[in-house]
């Protein structure tokens, strides 16, 4: 369950792939290495975040490293803020530690309120179906790699694959600020 301090500052991120080799051609992330991309990732997130922040991950942490459980546990440790992990599609039990601890994998979609806004949480991108009328929603999600934040002003869906975020979370106030510009 995701209990949101209504007082703290509030960031998303999603997809990070820690250790992972191949998305840097995959996404045509700009890091010489996965070792580049790791620190410069870890850096940019405590640059980001204080101990006083809270952090909604939304899936995809570490892929490719010979031990993961081992290392996972490490950079969760590392990273600033309070943290929520949300699985993503590459999060299995085999590579992430069970010191962990990520929300279950119950459902597809996660609501949280934040600050007077209901705010729908996903690994993946939102379907028309999984879109309720409320004028005050925010649809979160990752998955994509696309390096478009606004999936759709309109109906207020947003990617925060780190592609899109340059490589660092992003607040809840400058994501609000970014829809208004598409509004």
């Amino acid at each position: 369950m995701i209990n949101l301090n209504q007082n703290k500052k509030l960031f998303f991120i999603s997809d990070l792939h820690l250790f992972h080799e191949n998305i840097i051609k995959f996404c045509n992330r700009p890091f010489k290495d996965a070792r580049e991309m790791t620190e410069t990732i870890i850096r940019n997130w405590n640059e980001t975040i204080t101990d006083e922040d809270q952090v909604v991950f939304l899936g995809d942490f570490i892929i490719g490293y010979k031990d993961p459980k081992g290392i996972s546990e490490y950079i969760y440790e590392c990273l600033n803020g309070e943290k929520y992990f949300i699985r993503g599609n590459h999060d299995s039990d085999e590579k992430i530690s069970d010191k962990i601890p990520w929300l279950p994998n119950d459902c597809k979609i996660r609501w949280v309120n934040y600050r007077d806004c209901s705010i729908a949480l996903s690994h993946y991108p939102f379907e028309k179906k999984d879109l309720k009328p409320l004028s005050n929603a925010l649809y979160v999600h990752g998955h994509t790699h696309s390096k478009n934040l606004i999936t759709d002003a309109h109906n207020r869906i947003i990617n925060v694959s780190c592609e899109a975020i340059n490589y660092k979370p992003i607040s809840f106030d400058e994501i609000l600020n970014e829809l208004s510009k598409d509004l």
